[in-house]
């Protein structure tokens, strides 16, 4: 069975956006197009911004156009299955 990609609606990956993030445990999923650019997961609102400002050079390489969020207590398991899954670009450093 295919693992679903995170439900919920795609928000274009700008500031506004990004700061209006819920403070909610969860995971989020950096893309560009149908492009799968990066997977993390924990407090979104404290996580993306720093995705935002690249502090990862991969991430300011591939520069993702949108992202996608979901708050789900069992975040850590369903980071996981979404980094095995779509092996995002970004994420090639987590086995």
């Amino acid at each position: 069975m295919a693992v679903p990609w995170i439900s919920g609606n795609r928000y274009e990956f700008h500031q506004q956006n990004v700061d209006g993030s819920p403070n909610a445990d969860g995971v989020y999923g950096l893309v560009r197009g149908e492009t799968k650019i990066y997977v993390g997961g924990g407090n979104i609102r404290n996580g993306l911004p720093s995705h935002y400002r690249a502090d990862n050079p991969c991430i300011k390489l591939e520069k993702p156009s949108h992202y996608y969020r979901q708050a789900r207590s069992d975040w850590k398991n369903r980071e996981k299955e979404l980094v095995e899954a779509y092996d995002p670009i970004c994420n090639k450093q987590i086995g």
